[in-house]
């Protein structure tokens, strides 16, 4: 029996398991399993408020991820970095140009500028306020070494805001952060320092009310000197004007006039019935002699 010739298999009288549903099965469990967490890492959504910063293998890549939907590698880790204000309150021990003790409670606003966060993450990392506090608390102390305390705590207390949050403007730039304001809320004296203070003030408040009440008498002395001087000089001038008067008066009464006003004098009396005239008395020139009769009996007709 020649066993050489190969033996015929015909494929199409083999029948073969059906795979199409087991297929999808395992290909819809594969994609589930490791596409869909892929695209899911893909997409990465940045809060409002904060910037992304994307690194993969110990590299931090240029890219910035802005707030809102962005795309990404999904083997890349995304740290998240705030660019909203944020408040630091410090209470810090500082001492004055004169060497006094104090403590100075003051307050740092700032927040990341957003042209600068590769700068802050290379540099600080995501931890960045231990950097942020030391320098506010040097350049605190710095500031105020350069003011006597008096001025720190009355006149100069809004200096003293301006020039810290200038310097902290300064310093804090090149690191990559904004200033928006820094804030002196309160200076606290040792007890002792604030009792000389207290008497201090109120030594100064009465010597103020002092000068006040010097100030008033003085303008009440002077008012008072002014108005004598305005009623003497009223009188003067009411006296200089009577003198004028009389002056005018005597240069007028020439012995014509005086003659004249004799004769109307003469004529008004002339006509009261308790007058009596007698002619002939005196000087000529002088006129009559007038005398009132003083009877009035005299005028009753006889009973």
């Amino acid at each position: 029996m020649d066993n050489s010739n190969p033996t015929k298999v015909k494929f199409d009288a083999v029948k073969l398991p059906n795979l199409g549903k087991s297929s999808a099965l395992v290909f819809l469990l594969i994609f589930g399993i490791i596409i869909v967490p892929v695209i899911l890492r893909s997409l990465i959504i940045i809060p409002v408020g904060h910037v992304g910063i994307l690194e993969g293998e110990g590299v931090v890549t240029p890219q910035i991820l802005k707030p809102g939907l962005n795309l990404v590698n999904p083997f890349n880790q995304v740290s998240l970095i705030s660019t909203r204000i944020q408040d630091i309150k410090e209470k810090i021990e500082a001492s004055s140009k004169e060497g006094l003790k104090f403590d100075v409670e003051v307050s740092l606003q700032y927040r990341l500028n957003p042209d600068k966060v590769m700068t802050v993450y290379e540099k600080l990392g995501l931890n960045n306020n231990d950097v942020l506090i030391s320098r506010f608390r040097s350049l605190t102390r710095e500031i105020t070494a350069q003011y006597p305390l008096e001025e720190m705590v009355s006149a100069k207390r809004r200096e003293l805001a301006y020039q810290l949050q200038k310097r902290l403007e300064e310093n804090l730039d090149s690191l990559g952060f904004v200033v928006e304001e820094a804030l002196i809320r309160e200076i606290v004296l040792p007890p002792d320092v604030q009792e000389a203070f207290n008497q201090k003030i109120k030594i100064q408040q009465q010597s103020e009310q002092m000068k006040f009440e010097l100030e008033k008498t003085r303008q009440e002395a002077q008012r008072q000197r002014i108005q004598a001087q305005g009623e003497a000089d009223a009188r003067l001038i009411k006296a200089k004007a009577e003198m004028e008067a009389q002056k005018l008066i005597s240069r007028g009464l020439t012995p014509a006039m005086l003659q004249l006003k004799s004769i109307e004098a003469t004529e008004k009396i002339g006509t009261s019935p308790n007058a009596k005239i007698y002619l002939g008395l005196g000087n000529a020139s002088q006129g009559n002699i007038i005398i009132p009769n003083f009877d009035q009996s005299s005028n009753n007709p006889p009973k």
